[in-house]
């Protein structure tokens, strides 16, 4: 069968008039808040030094810093897939003291395990903060992301995250960690 020009799927009809009076608006994507997206700081080892902007918590597990491009790096934890834990904690008050109470927030983070779905993000020290949604467990094999949505309820709130192998006991898990990330999602 002959396909003509004007039968192929690929060809746009034509437009006479094209009317330029509307204006498509294509919205600005929310600040990050996070403190350090690029995970800089970090320095190999067992136990490693946390990025800037976080804490190490048990330090049981070797975690390596790579290069992803851009000044920007992802957390290897685990690659040996030992028994044990390693959590870097996310001090959210303390790293942004200003996020605003009644307003709910979305802090996340990409991650990939190759071996195992066991959840990998917990949160810390909650104190008058509502925790609306959290979804904290890896796809094996593909890129995923883990988040949870809060909200500071008084000045006094306080809430911190854990990203990383064994947020509660040993795990054995191979877990890679990047672009974390912290949106204002207003009052909803």
């Amino acid at each position: 069968m002959y396909v003509t020009p004007l039968d192929s799927p690929y060809v746009l009809p034509y437009v006479e008039h094209l009317e330029l009076s509307k204006v498509i608006t294509i919205p600005t994507p929310p600040p990050n808040l996070i403190l350090n997206p690029q995970l800089a700081g970090g320095v190999n080892g067992n136990p490693p030094t946390p990025p800037t902007s976080y804490t190490s918590v048990f330090n049981l597990l070797e975690t390596l810093f790579e290069s992803i491009g851009g000044g920007y790096f992802q957390m290897r934890i685990n690659q040996s897939a030992a028994s044990g834990r390693q959590l870097f904690q996310y001090n959210t008050k303390g790293n942004n003291p200003t996020l605003v109470v009644g307003n709910r927030h979305k802090i996340s983070w990409e991650v990939f395990s190759p071996n195992s779905s066991t959840f990998c993000a917990a949160t810390q020290g909650v104190v008058d903060t509502d925790i609306v949604q959290i979804n904290n467990t890896p796809n094996i094999g593909g890129w995923t992301t883990v988040f949870c949505v809060f909200r500071p309820t008084t000045a006094a709130w306080t809430c911190n995250f854990r990203i990383g192998v064994g947020p509660t006991t040993n795990q054995i898990q191979t877990l890679l960690v990047k672009n974390p990330k912290l949106i204002d999602l207003g009052i909803q």
